[in-house]
């Protein structure tokens, strides 16, 4: 019995790490044109999978704020390998 109850501790438990809850380092690249000038920035965020679109926005409403149309504003982001400490020293 004690055995079936741990089993299902860990089942439960690896359910609730996919939720996309896991924090990992993600790179965030902007790219946009102003005033026929082509602009790129690339910050770095510790965040879940949930909430990066959340950062991704916020980085369009940057690039709308300094003049880019919505039309020639790119924004991606991918998982890096990066530890949060590691993740918090790209920024500077």
């Amino acid at each position: 019995m004690k055995k079936v109850i741990i089993a299902c501790a860990a089942v439960l438990a690896l359910g609730l790490t996919s939720c996309g809850d896991t924090n990992y380092c993600y790179e965030i690249t902007s790219k946009y044109t102003i005033g026929g000038v082509e602009l790129s920035s690339t910050s770095y965020v510790w965040t879940t999978k949930n909430e990066i679109k959340a950062y991704e926005q916020q980085a369009k409403e940057t690039a709308k704020r300094l003049g880019a149309s919505e039309d020639v504003i790119n924004i991606s982001s991918h998982i890096t390998t990066f530890s949060q400490e590691e993740c918090s020293k790209q920024n500077k």
